[in-house]
């Protein structure tokens, strides 16, 4: 029988679970569209070669040879993330997911601070917040009665406080995981954008937002890492004590950080965003086939550099000679008109 899930291990349940149907999400999400793309991938292709093919032939490309290898290139790494798994979760999967996680994790630890964690990383970091905020806000309830009501409003505020930040920050992560699981189980049909020049726009995009949402998951954390150690330096003498000198005004502090850490939180989720539609500006496609052509043209580049260089030379050699007392031949005969003239005039 599954045991039900409480306050005090709700959100490394509710993390766990989220992880555990985003990755069979991308699993299977990536295995069904490269099945389905395979026989429009392979018709992709055979146009791309053809327009190729008849971009050498009627002369439309200065260097036919590094065209045509590029092309090769571009075709050979489309299949090798469109149609290959172990090959795409080895390299997108693990950084945009697994290393951003990592990442943020390491962010999070950076302020030391003590809490009764269960675990690593963040998850365990934001549910021991969470324990704490609402063991002292039951704590301070319950000293209420009748005649007494104020710790129950103290209570609320401290409930309210809490779940604010904690809420907010568990809700930018699980929907940057659910984002970025949907983003990359639609790979395939993406990186059969980037054969066609019309189409990489769409590619560009894409990977801008995974961009984004990665860089979510790793400024959150960073920033919850700073929340939590200012909720726990807040509320952390009300929980060892079980909140018995707390007073009607102990909430005050508790809910200016907690203002403090939702604008933190909605600030740089902002920033994630900005950054990852920034690099959507025509770069993406850049990044996976923009190598190709550098590494094949820098011998023709090379040497054309080295045929301009030979021809600079030869016309600074030439420029010598005349100075050196070798005139061309428009300056031989305007001497010797100017002489002739002289002679005339004796």
């Amino acid at each position: 029988m599954m045991a039900n899930p409480t306050y005090a291990n709700i959100i490394v349940e509710l993390t766990n679970q989220i992880d555990v149907l985003t990755k069979t999400f991308v699993f299977n999400g990536y295995s069904t569209l490269a099945s389905l793309l395979a026989k429009p991938l392979a018709g992709l292709c055979t146009i791309f070669i053809i327009v190729m093919g008849y971009r050498v032939l009627r002369g439309l490309t200065q260097s036919p040879l590094q065209e045509l290898t590029k092309s090769c290139f571009r075709i050979g790494l489309v299949y090798l993330f469109a149609m290959n798994w172990s090959f795409f979760s080895q390299y997108f999967v693990k950084l945009f997911v697994d290393c951003a996680g990592e990442i943020g994790a390491s962010l999070m630890q950076i302020i030391p601070f003590k809490l009764p964690m269960s675990g690593g990383g963040i998850n365990a970091g934001l549910q021991a917040v969470f324990t704490e905020v609402i063991r002292v806000g039951s704590w301070t309830i319950g000293k209420a009665s009748l005649k007494h009501v104020a710790p129950v409003l103290t209570g609320l505020m401290i409930y309210l406080s809490g779940l604010a930040v904690v809420g907010l920050a568990l809700f930018e992560i699980i929907i940057a995981k659910l984002m970025l699981s949907i983003c990359l189980s639609s790979a395939p049909l993406f990186f059969c954008f980037t054969l066609f020049e019309q189409t990489k726009t769409f590619f560009d995009r894409w990977l801008g937002v995974l961009v984004g949402f990665s860089l979510i998951l790793v400024f959150v954390s960073s920033v919850v890492g700073l929340c939590m150690h200012l909720i726990h330096w807040t509320i952390g003498g009300h929980y060892a004590t079980h909140a018995v000198n707390i007073s009607a005004t102990d909430w005050i502090p508790i809910f200016v950080v907690a203002c403090l850490c939702v604008m933190g939180l909605l600030e740089i989720t902002g920033i994630a965003k900005s950054i990852g539609g920034a690099c959507s500006t025509s770069t993406g496609s850049a990044m996976v086939g923009g190598f190709i052509g550098g590494a094949l043209g820098a011998s023709t580049q090379g040497k054309n550099i080295s045929q301009k260089a030979i021809n600079l030379a030869k016309k600074a050699g030439s420029y010598g000679l005349a100075s050196l007392g070798f005139p061309s031949t428009k300056a031989t005969q305007t001497m010797s008109s100017i002489r002739n003239q002289m002679r005339g005039h004796s």
